[in-house]
Parts: structure tokens; sequence; C-alpha cells
């Protein structure tokens, strides 16, 4: 369960995004999904922190392509087994995650970005290569 704090780096981080898209005139080409939950019928499932997708996407159960994910509690270790889920389990739909993990007590901020390791072409040794995320 999610606490106040964690809540509030959310909301925050989100209004300023939003007011950044709104300054750039692109407000309307993301929407946000809110805490939709996205994953496999059979196994793990999430729900983004934060979330946006393009307009394009309209389907309801549409992965987003960009995603926060914030920790307060959290160890970095759990952030990027989150980053991990996204980045594997979206069939290469969710192209960004940001992880933004607050330590309250030493008042600090780790920011990653998160990105899929650029495709290679398959040959016969790696027809089958699974997604594989690396911070930028």
């Amino acid at each position: 369960m999610v606490g106040v704090m964690h809540e509030g780096v959310a909301q925050l981080f989100a209004s300023m995004f939003d007011f950044k898209l709104f300054f750039l005139n692109i407000r309307g080409s993301l929407l946000p999904t809110g805490s939709g939950r996205f994953g496999r019928r059979e196994g793990r499932s999430k729900k983004a922190d934060i979330g946006y997708k393009p307009r394009a996407r309209d389907m309801e159960n549409d992965w987003p392509s960009f995603v926060v994910e914030v920790g307060v509690r959290e160890s970095c270790a759990m952030l990027r087994r989150d980053v991990a889920f996204w980045i594997t389990n979206s069939d290469g739909r969710t192209r960004i995650v940001l992880v933004l993990s607050v330590n309250w007590r030493d008042q600090q901020i780790l920011v990653e970005r998160w990105e899929e390791v650029p495709k290679t072409r398959p040959n016969r040794s790696t027809a089958n290569y699974s997604r594989i995320p690396r911070v930028m």
C-alpha cells in the first residue's frame, strides 16, 4: 500500500509533466493511463504510478509508452524489478520508464531513465531474444 509521501511525489511529478506538455502545446497528444492495471492474464500485472500513452492508442488495454515508478520506502532493486516488468512484458510498447527513488532521511532523490536495449538483427542463435532494460 502506498503512503502519502509516495502519492505526493507522484502527483507533483505528474503536475509538472502536464504543465510542460501544455507549455509545449502537445498536451493533447498523450493520454494519462491513470491507475489502470497492465499485464498478462496468467501471471504478474502492475499499476504504474504515472503512465502516458499516445492518443492513437485508444484501446482501454493499450500499454503506456511512458511510465514513472516512484519509490519512497521501496528499495532501488525493487524499483528496477518494476522497470523490467514494464519493458519485458509490454512487447515493446512501454518505451521509457523513469524511476524516482526518494530517500527522505538523506533528503535525496535518485532519478533514472530506463529504455529497452536496442534490438539486434536476429540470427540462428538469437532468433528468440528477450527484451533487456538499460539505464540511460
